[in-house]
């Protein structure tokens, strides 16, 4: 397992030795490999011996009615293979009971080998039999703590509890799960992590006591069956059933229909020969007319639709999203399996708003955070779903604190910009034309076909022009507001924090020289890692820059921020980047490191 940033890993080997697989650096007061804390040199009175002095615990005995089914589940290929080999030797049911007893033995281990205990400086965990492992977080490292209730927990009042540090985990394996406990318990547990973390932020704000937070769980909670304590404020979304018309809109249904089918492939059945499928091959042919291609067309449009639809329903229904009392946002969501989500709001630097065409012609859009410390640039991160516009900007709004900050016109990208969204897209419709048009003259296409694509032509142009109303940028308070097209009609706009940005990375390929723009892409430690402003003038460019973060790129320009013909001149070079120091907590201003003379190039 790796470092999670404040996450210490110890193994222990079969004779009770320790081994240490990940040691931290002393400054950091991470566990070491003795089992001390670093800070504790007599090995009394330190942060280790406070902690060793708290009991250890055990999950939730009811999961023993859990882990055997998760173990079933881990352990189905060796039940095959066992039922499979007693089947040639007649001892079908003497495999089967073996298997079966087997695993639920070693559901039996993982529940009696599990312990954790809290302190006041750590959350340890400890687990294994032959390889021991105990994973430990400093309190003031949490940073987040969700609340996961599969549909086994929830109908014995169960409640996985995972603490994250902020650091972007490699995999599961790297975070500090605890499953599972009581919702009471996970709910208390959880309230204790946030709070030493949030007094160990503000010290003069004092942590929630167990007493209150255990007041505060009742049944107006507002998550249900995870139960959390209610928010002093409104929720900042709150998804309705009217949300689902945005739904259908997505690719995953189909891409599983598609999977469907490959797997039905490989299982030996050819679909090729199935009815309906066989009357859309004769119907492409010409044997049956256009009504089977039509019907089969209807019919994987209602499936896809419906598999959106149930997806949205299990996964966002009574989706919503809380600003938590210490300033944190949270979001629970889930209808089989509920989660309940923390994002530390000073590792959130900006959002992102984007919709498809078929969304954006109804009137909705979805909003993902721009934050450190997720697997990914989107996961966890999602604030609101696909949603009508109005409330997933105003809920966007009152994340940024900063209202105004999404609904401001942008600064267009002018005429060149134009010219070549222009050009990029009627290019291959013309192509597509002139093709159809000599297989037409060769008799290999229809009349009809060939007409048809001329119509390719002003929906490129209208495409194009769609795309240029979407491109622009600007400067609103503290963020730096970027919008673009991609796509058939997709939109995004994003408002990053100009004190998130680390850098500047310009590009200019040979036919934006020659049209007199660039690409600038602002470089930052959270999300898509990259938010780019393409097709921006060079003077703009500098101009952006400069107002955005002081003195960042100024190193890197020729006589200075003023001649932004001489950055252009760089840019032209092929590549120039001016990056800053990445902080994660957001404290401080980048800073550009030294260029190298120009000159010397």
């Amino acid at each position: 397992m790796s470092d999670l940033s404040g996450m210490g890993h110890l193994h222990e080997a079969g004779d009770g030795r320790r081994e240490a697989h990940d040691e931290h650096k002393a400054d950091d007061g991470h566990q070491v490999g003795d089992g001390r804390e670093v800070g504790d040199t007599d090995g009394t009175g330190g942060p280790a011996a406070r902690s060793a002095d708290a009991p250890w615990k055990r999950l939730s005995p009811r999961m023993l009615f859990v882990h055997p089914v998760q173990e079933l589940g881990k352990t189905a290929p060796a039940l095959i293979v066992a039922l499979v080999a007693g089947s040639g030797s007649g001892h079908r049911h003497i495999y089967a009971l073996g298997a079966g007893v087997l695993t639920v033995v070693l559901a039996l281990l993982r529940w009696y080998t599990t312990t954790y205990r809290v302190s006041p400086e750590l959350v340890e965990l400890r687990k294994g039999l032959l390889r021991r492992q105990i994973s430990s977080v400093p309190l003031d490292r949490v940073r987040a703590v969700d609340l996961t209730a599969h549909v086994a927990h929830r109908v014995l009042g169960l409640t996985r509890l995972t603490v994250g540090t902020g650091h972007a985990a490699e995999s599961e394996e790297d975070e500090l799960k605890l499953d599972a406990l009581t919702r009471d318990e996970a709910v208390l547990l959880r309230e204790q992590l946030l709070g030493a973390a949030e007094a160990a932020d503000a010290p003069a704000e004092p942590a929630r006591s167990p007493e209150s937070a255990r007041a505060a769980v009742g049944s107006s909670d507002p998550i249900g069956p995870i139960g959390s304590v209610a928010p002093a404020d409104p929720p900042l979304a709150r998804m309705r059933p009217g949300w689902l018309r945005f739904s259908p809109f997505s690719y995953s249904g189909f891409v599983v229909l598609v999977v469907l089918v490959c797997v039905l492939m490989e299982a030996g059945l050819d679909v090729r020969h199935l009815g309906p499928v066989d009357s859309v091959v004769s119907g492409l042919g010409g044997g049956h007319g256009p009504g089977p291609v039509i019907e089969a067309v209807l019919a994987v449009l209602v499936l896809g639709t419906l598999l959106n639809v149930s997806q949205s329903v299990m996964k966002h229904w009574n989706f919503t999203l809380h600003r938590r009392r210490g300033g944190n946002l949270e979001t629970t969501h889930g209808l089989l399996t509920t989660r309940a989500i923390t994002l530390e709001e000073r590792r959130v630097h900006g959002v992102e708003i984007g919709a498809s065409l078929p969304v954006r012609l109804l009137g909705g859009a979805h909003c993902f955070a721009i934050a450190t410390g997720v697997r990914g640039p989107q996961h966890n991160a999602m604030l609101v779903p696909p949603g009508p516009r109005d409330e997933v900007v105003r809920a966007a709004g009152a994340v940024l604190r900063a209202p105004d900050a999404l609904t401001g016109p942008l600064v267009p990208h002018g005429a060149a910009a134009l010219r070549r969204r222009y050009v990029r897209t009627l290019w291959p419709c013309a192509l597509a034309v002139l093709v159809l048009g000599a297989l037409w003259w060769d008799g290999d296409v229809p009349l009809l076909a060939w007409l048809a694509s001329a119509l390719l032509l002003p929906a490129g142009a209208l495409l194009a022009r769609d795309r240029y109303r979407s491109l622009g940028h600007t400067l609103s308070g503290r963020y730096l507001v970027i919008g673009h097209g991609e796509g058939a009609g997709a939109r995004r706009r994003v408002a990053l924090a100009r004190e998130g940005i680390i850098g500047w990375n310009v590009r200019r390929s040979l036919f934006q020289r020659r049209a007199g723009v660039l690409t600038l892409t602002a470089t930052t430690a959270a999300g898509r890692k990259g938010y780019a402003m393409q097709d921006i003038g060079a003077e703009e460019a500098v101009r952006l820059a400069e107002e955005a973060v002081a003195g960042l790129m100024a190193p890197f320009l020729v006589g200075g921020t003023g001649e932004a013909a001489e950055a252009a001149e760089v840019a032209g070079a092929g590549e120039a980047a001016a990056t800053g120091e990445s902080k994660e907590s957001g404290e401080g201003s980048p800073r550009a490191r030294p260029a190298e003379p120009v000159a010397e190039r």
